[in-house]
């Protein structure tokens, strides 16, 4: 079942986690334009919103890392048009999708709610 409360956490975690990776991106001396600025905190809230939502029945950590790899594979490989290194996106999106998955479901307490199915 979609708790309203995940969702929300999960998607203003990543968008956090988006404006922390641009401002290491900045600290480290890269000129970032606007669109890519905007890109990268779609990802990230794209990934955040992503975790939320998500009902697989796996251990919390399995899925922030898999959802992780997949949207920063994603970055990774927008980034490589933008002269970024591929690996470090990919890197980042593993680290901030298991931290998303840590704070909202151990610190927050917003874990996914599974609802038993019965048939008759």
């Amino acid at each position: 079942m979609y708790s309203l409360k995940r969702i929300v956490v999960t998607t203003m975690l990543g968008l956090l986690f988006g404006a922390v990776a641009i401002w290491m991106t900045v600290g480290v001396g890269a000129k970032l334009p606007v669109e890519v600025i905007i890109r990268m905190l779609l990802n990230f809230g794209l990934m955040g919103f992503i975790i939320g939502i998500s009902l697989i029945r796996w251990h919390w950590g399995i899925n922030g890392l898999f959802f992780g790899l997949v949207l920063g594979a994603l970055e990774g490989l927008a980034a490589s048009t933008a002269a970024l290194p591929v690996l470090i996106p990919l890197v980042y999106g593993l680290l901030a999708g298991f931290l998303i998955e840590f704070v909202s479901t151990k610190l927050l307490k917003a874990g996914i709610k599974y609802v038993p199915i019965y048939t008759s």
